[in-house]
Formats: C-alpha cells, structure tokens, sequence
C-alpha cells in the first residue's frame, strides 16, 4: 500500500485519514485520473502484487507543473522516494508526500512509462494496453489536456533496480 498526500503542513493526520479519496478500482491495462484537494489523501492499494502502477500528479491550476521524479531525485539526493518524503514538481515545488509505503521495495524513477513505440519494438500487436495512452486517455476524460506525458514514479512489486534496468534491456 502507497499512501499519496497532497501537502498541507496544517492539516493533522487524524483529518488527513478522513479525507481519503474513496477507492476506484482500476483494472491492469487501464488508467483512472482522481482530483485531489490540499487536504486530501489517495491510498495506491496493489492486490495482487504484480501489477506496475505508473503514476503521475499534475497541478490542477497548471497541467505544465507535474510530479517530475527528475526533480523528486535531486531534491531527495537518491533514486527512489521512501516514506515520509515529499514528491516534487518540476518547479522544485512539494506536490505530493508519501505518508505509507507497505510495498517493501524501492519504487523506479529511473525508467519512462511503457508506451506504443516500446511495445512495438518488443514485436507485441498493435493496440497493445499502454501507460502513456493510458495517462493521456484518463485526463481526457476529465477534460484535461496535459502539455506532455512526464516520467511516472512507478510504485511496483518488489524487485532489484538490477533486474528491472536488465528486464527493460533484454531482447
């Protein structure tokens, strides 16, 4: 479990449980975007364990202020956030911190979202379910059009960055 919560020094944990967004559901190969309020909190709940779920934060007053791992690495000075770390835009500006994170495993910053052009370099058919179309399709049904398609922090099972960067190479 991966808690996300938007930043507000001033709101106590107490509060912050009883503004948590009510869960969705969201089938693997598919995307769901979710508002989320200063005083408000999202839970990342992966049943069943091996599912990669990318995500992404956008500033809901400028979609081209994003959640940039890029920037979140060099604030944090190391690859992956942990509990208790603010995640940061591209702004150098806190949008999100980790208040819980049960995943037992460091979450990749490193490596971009799975997309058409990746799929159809491993020889899949096209169409194949994407995290980029995914990103793209879920804002639009929220009327959103994003400036570009950033870098996800990818909250994921656990493995050893060894093998994901071996995984990602592998023919």
């Amino acid at each position: 479990m991966y808690y996300l919560v938007t930043r507000d020094s001033r709101v106590s944990r107490r509060a912050m449980e009883s503004k948590i967004i009510p869960l969705t559901k969201i089938n693997a190969g598919t995307g769901a975007a979710l508002r989320l309020d200063a005083d408000q909190q999202v839970r990342l709940i992966n049943t069943y364990g091996s599912q990669v779920v990318d995500t992404w934060c956008l500033s809901a007053t400028d979609v081209s202020e994003y959640l940039s791992v890029e920037h979140t690495r060099r604030m944090l000075s190391r690859l992956s956030p942990r509990e208790g770390d603010i995640l940061y835009s591209n702004r150098r500006l806190g949008l999100l911190s980790i208040e819980r994170d049960t995943a037992g495993c460091d979450h990749d910053t490193l490596l971009a979202c799975c997309d058409p052009w990746l799929y159809e370099f491993y020889g899949s058919a096209h169409g194949h379910a994407n995290c980029r179309d995914n990103f793209l399709r879920a804002l639009a049904n929220r009327g959103i059009a994003p400036v570009s398609v950033p870098n996800p922090i990818e909250d994921r099972m656990p493995r050893s960055v060894e093998y994901e960067i071996l995984d990602a190479v592998s023919f």
